[in-house]
């Protein structure tokens, strides 16, 4: 799996932008935007984020070869998932907003270790 993350990243981040497309068209036709913040999440931490690492995986090589590499993959998906549901869930209900919240803290924490693989790239040898 780790050879193919930065496919695995795009692939994952395309359907998030299918996803973002479908919902903000039904929010469009329904006239229905109270899911506006969790429709820009859906851009924002599913396709855009997703993207960036998809590429950056391909620009430096390395970096898939990081032993965080597919914890960073799962910990940031499952997070940026459970973010966006939470953002949903708590439009119709508020008192739930714990899942947001979780899924703040895991999104937070894939990204941190994305940070920290970067930073574990040595100058030099970059690619």
């Amino acid at each position: 799996m780790r050879g193919t993350l930065d496919l695995f990243h795009l692939k994952v981040g395309f359907l998030w932008l299918l996803t973002g497309v479908t919902f903000g068209t039904w929010m469009g036709i329904t006239e229905n935007f109270q899911y506006a913040n969790a429709h820009a999440h859906v851009g924002l931490l599913g396709f855009v984020l997703p993207v960036m690492f998809g590429i950056l995986l391909k620009l430096y090589g390395r970096l898939k070869q990081a032993a965080l590499s597919v914890l960073q993959f799962f910990v940031f998906h499952i997070g940026a998932a459970t973010l966006i549901a939470g953002k949903v869930i708590v439009t119709k209900s508020p008192e739930l907003f714990q899942v947001a919240a979780i899924g703040s803290i895991i999104t937070i924490l894939g990204v941190l270790l994305f940070l920290v693989m970067i930073f574990g790239l040595k100058h030099k040898h970059i690619e």
